[in-house]
C-alpha cells in the first residue's frame, strides 16, 4: 500500500468510528431523556399543595 492509501483507510476507519460512536451516544440520549419522562417529581411545599389533595396518575408502571 501507498502512503495515500493507508491514510485514505486511516481516514475511513476514523469516520466509521466517530459515526458509530455518535448513533450509540444518541440513542443512550434517547433512552435517558424517555427514563426522565417516567420518573415523577415530589410534590412542592406551598399552600396550594398543602390545602388541596394531590392525586398522582400512573399508566400502570
Amino acid at each position: 500500500m501507498k502512503e495515500n492509501e493507508v491514510e485514505l483507510v486511516f481516514i475511513g476507519y476514523l469516520a466509521r468510528h466517530v459515526k458509530f460512536e455518535s448513533v450509540k451516544l444518541k440513542k443512550k440520549y434517547q433512552e435517558v431523556k424517555y427514563r426522565g419522562l417516567l420518573i415523577l417529581d415530589a410534590p412542592r411545599n406551598n399552600e396550594e399543595s398543602e390545602s388541596k389533595e394531590e392525586v398522582i396518575v400512573t399508566n400502570g408502571v
